[in-house]
């Protein structure tokens, strides 16, 4: 499909924003796991890895997925560490990997997406690791005597967030098909040129 190849762009400036965007990430890693927030700090790690994951195959570090991409999975780092929005933050930094990991397997695979399943890749991956999140802290509180779950409503309502943040990802993907797409098709040429 060459209608997500414009979310990886092999530009100059477009590199060294996403490669000081890995660096951020990096240091958002040490300073989760430092102040005791490990599960950021896995966080922080895999989407730098998965970011940086097409310029080690290739050996080329101008391989990067858009810094506009990466800057929206890096934002949920940046309110965890604010402590703002802490429950979306963590549905949107999943859509965020998500959407990386469908603009990476288009770009850098064999595979071809219609763009309709790309959005419905990121809206249900975002909703079902807030489905299996829901079941771990559902057990943690059974088996663990944690009290994550304050009722059953709050649980509803968290599953409609994700659902929702998931929906709002999908249709920031479609924005970025459709971007790309316009700019794929390029000025046309001048007659006579």
């Amino acid at each position: 499909m060459t209608s997500l190849t414009g979310l990886v762009d092999g530009d100059r400036a477009n590199a060294w924003l996403a490669w000081g965007l890995v660096a951020f990430l990096a240091v958002a890693t040490v300073e989760s796991l430092l102040t005791d927030a490990a599960l950021w700090g896995a966080f922080a790690a895999v989407v730098a890895a998965v970011a940086v994951l097409p310029a080690v195959v290739y050996r080329d570090p101008g391989r990067m997925i858009e810094w506009e991409v990466l800057a929206l999975a890096t934002l949920p780092v940046v309110a965890r560490s604010y402590g703002l929005f802490t429950q979306i933050a963590t549905y949107v930094a999943v859509a965020a990997l998500a959407l990386i990991a469908v603009a990476e397997i288009d770009r850098f695979s064999e595979a071809e997406m219609e763009p309709w399943f790309a959005v419905t890749f990121v809206a249900m991956t975002t909703a079902t690791v807030a489905a299996g999140w829901a079941v771990a802290r559902w057990l943690s509180d059974r088996y663990l005597g944690t009290g994550f779950l304050t009722s059953s409503t709050a649980l509803m309502w968290d599953l409609v967030v994700a659902t929702a943040v998931g929906l709002a990802a999908g249709a920031l993907l479609e924005y970025y098909v459709r971007r790309s797409a316009s700019s794929d098709a390029g000025p046309s040429p001048e007659v006579g040129a």
